[in-house]
């Protein structure tokens, strides 16, 4: 069954009489535990500007995550720890032949950011032999993870050292009382060294943020939105900056999806796959993730007309695929090497018969293309002699940017494909994943409903920017717009209601 999606938070749900106060789900106000940025990038003349938002009035304490863009493997990460109503700021910028990140904000880090650019590291991928791009010219480009580990107190001496009754991470005249005590509760005898959920308690959400690509040499800014995630995470997830964790794979095992299926009862429908994923302890919580996130098509417009010198590229990002594709990950999980579902492909250390290239997971994928006055191009192949060549498309990356004709909109180095011959100067795509496993009641990954997700969990953004080259001086101007998406879901476990 094809549906539309419909965004309600749990707390709507629940009122409704379906779902649990606690059940990974989309955000439907923008804030949320959980935000995902699907790109940034220190390519050419290209910085990202990256901010985070505490709109409650408690303190926070927030994992950053970089990971980059082949394989997803983390290249950097540290925690924050955020006053009530507090701002953090950064910028991606090229450090060396990498990249790494840079702040002027005074918010608590630990490690200390202070002395700033930190260059991005390459340790995890010196294990991944990949062929294309090696060592540290792979952190240029990547997406961003949020994750909010757990509400801070403000009283007792683990965060007041000097006991004067003012935490010391909450800013005093714009400026933290002691960011020193939060680093010293780190290191050995520290008090969450010993243990980490000492004056911490679970996640309540309210995290939003912001990212800007800008090209310095054009003058373009591409504002980016973010995908937020609420409930999910049950309980605190603080954890040692030095380490991995928390990761999307510590969510709460329990998703929510809600699809709008149009007149089903009393006019307007909407129906709610509720699951909980039980396929095993180690991809519960990101089949959850990703199960709110698995669309079968992605959709988006595109400009490429020369008059106004308009160029288009899309980013397509997948979030949670390091864990379904990665042999490292897949092996620490399963004991296996093989793709897990919803992903058919893996990355690999070396070759391997069962992959379709080595070092690199490729999904194949269908578009199709209207210009404004419906003209189509479709670009899934035709009748073939036997043996068929395959000229299929396919997507190999964690983050992908896909160019329009002889657009340059990102100075990517992970471009996998060109979208050539378009049937008009603007229009719109739609990009389909219509070859891979459905994730859900299979020998997979199997929740305890028995529905079925089809397609690939995913999300990003299509960027434009527009020429202005009559003018002295020239000057270009460029936007962005979400990606919209088809989800298809069916099982025989679905709570319908009615929609005033």
């Amino acid at each position: 069954m094809k549906m539309k999606k419909k965004i309600l938070s749990v707390a709507v749900l629940v009122a409704m009489g379906a779902g649990t106060a606690q059940a990974v789900n989309l955000s439907a106000d923008g804030t949320g535990q959980v935000i995902l940025f699907p790109y940034f990038t220190a390519q050419g003349n290209e910085e990202t500007y990256l901010q985070v938002v505490n709109t409650h009035n408690e303190g926070k304490a927030v994992k950053i995550r970089f990971r980059e863009a082949y394989n997803s493997r983390e290249v950097l990460a540290f925690n924050i720890y955020l006053s009530p109503y507090d701002v953090w700021t950064g910028v991606v910028l090229g450090v060396g032949d990498g990249a790494g990140i840079a702040t002027r904000d005074t918010s608590c880090t630990a490690p200390d950011l202070t002395d700033t650019p930190v260059a991005f590291r390459t340790s995890l991928l010196q294990n991944d032999n990949n062929g294309d791009i090696t060592g540290a010219e792979r952190t240029r480009e990547g997406y961003v993870e949020i994750i909010e580990m757990g509400v801070v107190t403000q009283t007792g001496s683990v965060v007041d050292a000097d006991n004067d009754g003012h935490a010391d991470y909450v800013h005093i005249g714009g400026v933290p009382e002691n960011c020193e005590t939060m680093i010293n509760n780190w290191r050995p005898g520290g008090a969450w060294a010993q243990n980490p959920a000492s004056g911490i308690t679970a996640p309540s959400g309210g995290l939003f943020g912001a990212l800007s690509v800008i090209n310095v040499s054009s003058g373009t800014q591409v504002s980016v939105n973010a995908t937020s995630l609420e409930a999910v995470f049950a309980s605190q997830q603080h954890a040692d900056p030095g380490t991995n964790n928390p990761t999307l794979a510590n969510a709460d095992a329990t998703s929510v999806v809600m699809l709008n299926n149009g007149p089903a009862i009393n006019g307007q429908g909407v129906q709610v796959f509720e699951d909980s994923w039980i396929s095993s302890t180690t991809y519960a919580g990101i089949n959850a993730v990703s199960a709110t996130l698995m669309a079968q098509s992605v959709m988006n417009g595109y400009s490429v007309n020369p008059a106004n010198e308009a160029e288009s590229a899309w980013v397509v990002t997948f979030p949670t695929k390091w864990a379904y594709a990665d042999q490292d990950e897949i092996q620490a999980r399963t004991g296996k090497t093989i793709a897990v579902a919803p992903f058919t492909d893996t990355f690999q250390d070396g070759p391997l018969s069962a992959s379709l290239w080595d070092n690199e997971a490729c999904e194949k994928f269908d578009l199709v293309a209207w210009d404004r006055e419906e003209k189509e191009t479709t670009t899934t192949g035709d009748v073939d002699f036997s043996p068929a060549r395959d000229n299929s498309k396919y997507l190999c990356y964690e983050v992908n940017v896909i160019q329009f004709e002889d657009s340059s909109v990102f100075d990517s180095a992970n471009t996998t494909f060109h979208a050539n011959g378009m049937p008009g100067k603007n229009g719109w795509m739609s990009l389909g994943f219509n070859y891979g496993q459905s994730m859900g009641a299979s020998a997979y990954s199997v929740n305890d409903h028995g529905n079925v997700y089809t397609g690939l969990p995913v999300i990003g953004f299509k960027a434009k920017v527009l020429g202005n080259g009559q003018l002295e001086g020239a000057g270009s101007y460029a936007s962005a717009v979400d990606h919209v998406y088809e989800r298809i879901v069916s099982g025989a476990s679905v709570t319908a209601y009615s929609q005033n």
